[in-house]
């Protein structure tokens, strides 16, 4: 469940930030394993 809280925080910076459209983000999303998008919020609060 952690992992979808990081993914949409992460998506709606990304969206944000670039504008770019949030079902983009999501499809590259989908295709990752849970633990890199975990990781990769993990980087993101450091």
């Amino acid at each position: 469940m952690r992992s979808r809280t990081v993914a949409a925080e992460i998506t709606s910076t990304v969206a944000e930030t670039f504008g770019v459209d949030p079902a983009a983000i999501i499809v590259i999303f989908n295709e990752l394993p849970r633990e890199n998008i975990a990781k990769s919020g993990e980087l993101l609060s450091n």
